[in-house]
């Protein structure tokens, strides 16, 4: 639930960012159209002007327009909004605290979250940021390393390899490892039918005691190593596997209206499950009839 607060959370707070930072580019690029609009009108008249003393009387006329542009804001990204949203996000520690992050594939990014609750009273960090996305190296880069961006990198970071499947919470029942999802192997003893069918199946799927592969395969080469792979399967065709599983389920004996000569009817009606299944029509389904 931590994690799911937090994640929504830090979509809402991204979002009102990326809306402030739409604004305030709209009204930049307006204030910039109207700032190039003055200045193409101040190139004119300076270069009509003929005497030093008419210069300077034009000079005075400029001083309110400087202190216009100099309290004109900058150009901000959504970094910047983020930022004034800092405070917002002043529960990382806590975070850290009460939930223990893992990885197969951020190793590194889940030492760095081991050891930013050490890193209270600093203002920069002098770490490594390599593990950060593109936008955020870019991000943690223009502030010169500071604490606050690279707290905020953190958190969008989390929200972000949890989704991808990158990192994981051990005791959570949605965010935990691929790996807890897989059943485990059953304990009993197998006997009967059960072990007798197991014995079959190893004979009839051959599994190659060794497999040497190239490390690196070439666009070119994807379909030879495909083959390759395939090789290793049994041939088994559909009407082979519906003969089978009839053997288990005797599916096909519960068509009653199949006549005496039983045998011959379950391949008519195999048959016939084939050419509607592709979609083929009739005169398929007496070709597949003779092929069984």
């Amino acid at each position: 639930m931590v994690i799911e607060v937090t994640s929504k959370y830090a979509h809402t707070v991204m979002k009102r960012s990326k809306e402030k930072t739409k604004r305030h580019r709209i009204s930049y690029l307006e204030s910039y159209k109207a700032n190039s609009e003055k200045l193409r009108d101040i190139i004119d008249k300076l270069l009509n002007i003929k005497e030093f003393e008419e210069f300077l009387n034009y000079k005075d006329s400029l001083v309110p327009l400087k202190k216009e542009l100099e309290l004109q804001d900058d150009d901000l990204e959504d970094i910047d909004f983020l930022l004034k949203s800092h405070q917002s996000f002043n529960y990382t520690n806590e975070l850290l605290e009460c939930i223990e992050f893992d990885s197969n594939t951020k190793p590194r990014f889940i030492e760095l979250l081991k050891i930013f609750p050490t890193f209270v009273n600093r203002k920069k960090l002098d770490i490594d940021i390599s593990f950060f996305s593109i936008q955020w190296q870019k991000n943690i880069k223009k502030f010169d390393y500071s604490k606050k961006v690279i707290e905020i990198a953190v958190l969008y970071s989390i929200r972000d390899y949890i989704r991808s499947g990158d990192i994981f919470v051990r005791e959570s029942k949605k965010y935990k490892s691929f790996e807890n999802y897989l059943i485990e192997p059953l304990e009993k003893e197998i006997e009967g039918e059960e072990l007798e069918f197991l014995e079959k199946l190893k004979e009839i799927i051959v599994i190659p005691k060794e497999i040497n592969f190239e490390t690196e395969i070439e666009t070119d080469e994807k379909i030879t190593f495909s083959d390759k792979i395939y090789s290793y399967f049994p041939k088994i065709t559909i009407p082979e596997v519906l003969y089978e599983v009839n053997t288990w389920t005797r599916i096909l004996e519960d068509f009653k209206d199949l006549g005496s000569d039983l045998k011959h009817q379950q391949k008519v009606l195999i048959a016939t499950m084939l050419a509607n299944g592709h979609n083929i029509g009739f005169s398929f389904q007496v070709i597949f009839q003779n092929l069984l």
